[in-house]
């Protein structure tokens, strides 16, 4: 499965594949798997989805922000959660693991999507898309 995926952010604070299902027979729209790797003291700032997300934290520890419909709410996740947040949300992941990796499984429903495709990577002047905390604690 992994050698079909493709590698849609890298920085030095993690990387984000994804793995896209065929078209065709029974499926409308594809079911996307996403395998979101993070270092430790890293964030993942800030997304706007258009699609549902699940997401399944396998591995460390990380606090899940989300804004849905002007409410803002925190989680603190442990390997084994599962958060679903709805479209039309925005969201970032911290990953709060001490000197642990934090590793993510997301499957993304774009059935909700404006059409766009699921995971744009917007270059800017302010790079990496996840960023490591140059603070010790």
């Amino acid at each position: 499965m992994m050698k079909e995926s493709r590698q849609v952010i890298k920085s030095e604070g993690g990387e984000m594949r994804v793995v896209i299902s065929p078209r065709g027979g029974i499926i409308e729209k594809p079911m996307h798997i996403g395998f979101l790797t993070m270092e430790p003291k890293t964030l993942f700032v800030p997304q706007y989805l258009d699609s549902n997300l699940l997401i399944f934290i396998r591995q460390g520890e990380a606090t899940l922000g989300v804004i849905c419909k002007d409410e803002f709410g925190e989680k603190r996740m442990k390997g084994g959660d599962i958060y679903w947040i709805a479209a039309g949300s925005a969201f970032y992941l911290l990953n709060t693991g001490r000197g642990q990796r934090l590793h993510v499984i997301c499957s993304i429903d774009p059935s909700q999507s404006l059409g766009f495709e699921t995971f744009q990577v917007y270059k800017t002047k302010h790079k990496p898309i996840m960023k490591r905390s140059i603070r010790s604690q």
